[in-house]
């Protein structure tokens, strides 16, 4: 898989980051640390500056990067948003869970600014899995311009970033890649259990 990766991003560029961005969401098979890392040490020259590298980081990989994973994420995002309903009123009952509750936990998470800034931070930070977090958004069924300009600039800040390392660690970026994995492993134990401690805190309050 490293070397068919490799391959593409070699001869294609841009455009390979932009549709392995895509596949990265869909097929959950290829980690995304793996990619962006790669696109750094393949696509930044080794012999520029910080100040150049950077550039190239954020502007050859961050944007065709991001632009995929948001197409890419809108396809998780759409199976549950619009499956979701249907799957709570089938087998909600077995967990004390009605999709009145999702609604008004969903209008509770909401409102104000600061689900834009979670949602933001999940996405750029290299902890957690970017399609658990895209299901989440599909299952409170997020304003879905709002889950887009999150995705997109959440992606753009992890791609650029991690492409920015990858071009720092040179051959190494392999190594480093299965490090970003094994963390995303963590974050999704402590994602799932806050989701749950979220939900148990919101059912206890729509309750009394």
């Amino acid at each position: 898989m490293i070397k068919t990766l490799e391959s593409l991003i070699l001869i294609h560029g841009s455009i390979a980051v932009f549709f392995i961005g895509i596949l990265e969401e869909v097929i959950f098979i290829l980690p995304s640390a793996l990619v962006f890392l790669g696109a750094g040490f393949l696509l930044i020259p080794p012999e520029i500056n910080f100040l150049e590298a950077f550039g190239v980081a954020f502007v050859k990989i961050g944007i065709p990067a991001s632009l995929g994973v948001t197409i890419g994420s809108l396809f998780i995002y759409g199976i549950v948003y619009f499956g979701g309903k249907r799957v709570v009123n089938k087998y909600g009952k077995y967990f004390g869970l009605t999709w009145h509750d999702v609604e008004e936990a969903s209008k509770k998470f909401t409102s104000g600014w600061g689900d834009e800034i979670l949602l933001f931070a999940f996405r750029a930070l290299p902890v957690f899995p970017i399609s658990v977090i895209s299901a989440a958004c599909g299952f409170i069924r997020l304003s879905w311009k709002e889950f887009v300009t999150m995705t997109f600039l959440g992606a753009f800040v992890r791609a650029g970033s991690s492409a920015l390392i990858g071009w720092g660690v040179g051959k190494e970026y392999v190594k480093y890649a299965a490090q970003f994995e094994n963390v995303e492993k963590y974050g999704l134990i402590v994602l799932v259990l806050g989701l749950l401690g979220v939900y148990l805190v919101l059912k206890n309050r729509l309750q009394k």
